[in-house]
């Protein structure tokens, strides 16, 4: 199970390596965030059990982006973007570009009893 949540964050989150892209047109995460959470440890439920949070943003990027430049979950999500906004990856003059990325799972339980 470990190693295909592994395989799917890197299928996801990875820039496309058989894309022919240029060096300017590749799109990398600069960082990225890894946060667990739980009550347990702060004595304090208010109803929040628990919760895993992954979050990444990518290098500022000036120019156009190809859509097979980004990431796959990326190129999903700009497919969608692209009938609302069409300009959504095209250059514009005096700007810089990133995407931001956040998966999360929370889990809220209406009673907890401590022990």
């Amino acid at each position: 199970m470990r190693h295909s949540l592994l395989f799917l964050f890197f299928f996801l989150f990875a820039t496309p390596l058989f894309a022919n892209c240029k060096p300017d047109e590749q799109v990398g995460f600069r960082s990225y965030n890894f946060r667990i959470e739980n009550d347990y440890f702060n004595n304090e439920d208010s109803n929040y059990t628990s919760g895993v949070i992954l979050s990444g943003v990518t290098h500022d990027f000036k120019g156009d982006v190809r859509n097979e430049c980004l990431p796959v979950i990326s190129r999903l999500h700009g497919g969608l973007l692209s009938f609302i906004d069409t300009g959504l990856f095209k250059k514009q003059e005096g700007y810089s570009k990133n995407i931001y990325f956040t998966g999360s799972q929370l889990m809220y339980t209406p009673v907890d009893d401590k022990t």
